[in-house]
């Protein structure tokens, strides 16, 4: 045959597993393309595994890793869906067309406990941002599919989930614009943000005002940022790696990890596996 995974040849879909059965389907023209594949003898396809041709038939037919379910407002990567296992169906249902309040609310549950995010919740950031009066930023300006996730998740920190009321708003308020004057990147807006409002925290008696607060995160920024440097080094590979591969490359020894908080390297590889 023309398509195998793992040495073992693949007729038909039928001869995947039923979690990348359904994750390849929904990768538009996916199962099509398998079977054309399959059928044909000119060509060889050996993957040596099934994350791998689902990673490697979604960014062949769309030159992106990411797969786009319309109904539900999602861009995820194939060999993510395929690890969300029992859960994997329900958005298949939904996806599929069916909608009553159950299923909604399984959707939301499948998303939350997987750390999924629809296209609702990546414009939701900005909004925030407005009200912290640095929407119009440079460095939030043109901000990709990562940098979007990457903002969605600094707006639910805890950090922020802790405090609530005025003083809560003024924290992050002069966190933000902090994280504006150090940031040259929109990750790095979330990195600075955080930063501030950690050291604001842990020095709330020493330092109450607005200026002593920003002086002792400039000088601490100053201090730390040389100690950093043997941090940024991490692993590198070619391409979207195997769980396998992922798992012996980012853990707990990866210089970055701490950094990061998760035993993995912060490579956007690591991220969507």
């Amino acid at each position: 045959m023309s398509v195998s995974v793992a040495g073992r040849p693949v007729q038909q879909a039928a001869s995947l597993s039923d979690l990348a059965r359904l994750a390849l389907a929904f990768v538009d023209g996916g199962l099509e393309w398998l079977g054309w594949a399959a059928a044909g003898m000119g060509v060889r396809y050996d993957f040596p595994d099934e994350t791998t041709l689902l990673s490697q038939v979604q960014l062949g037919l769309h030159g992106s890793p990411l797969a786009l379910l319309p109904r539900l407002g999602l861009m995820v990567s194939p060999v993510k869906l395929m690890s969300l296992g029992g859960d994997l169906p329900v958005l298949a249902k939904a996806e599929g067309g069916d909608a009553n309040a159950l299923l909604n609310t399984q959707v939301r549950r499948v998303l939350d406990d997987h750390q999924l995010l629809s296209q609702a919740d990546l414009i939701a950031p900005q909004a925030w941002l407005t009200d912290l009066g640095v929407a119009r930023a440079p460095v939030l300006q043109g901000t990709e599919f990562h940098d979007r996730v990457a903002l969605v998740r600094l707006m639910r920190d805890p950090l922020l989930a802790a405090s609530a009321g005025s003083e809560a708003d003024t924290l992050a308020k002069e966190a933000a614009t902090f994280a504006v004057q150090q940031s040259r990147t929109p990750q790095e807006f979330c990195d600075y943000f955080r930063f501030y409002l950690a050291l604001a925290a842990r020095s709330a008696a020493a330092s109450p005002g607005p200026g002593q607060r920003a002086d002792a995160a400039a000088q601490a920024m100053r201090t730390l940022l040389p100690l950093f440097f043997g941090a940024l080094d991490c692993p590198q590979v070619t391409g979207l790696p195997s769980p396998t591969t992922s798992d012996a490359r980012s853990g707990p020894g990866c210089p970055a990890a701490s950094r990061w908080g998760s035993p993995g390297c912060p490579k956007d590889w690591c991220r969507w596996r």
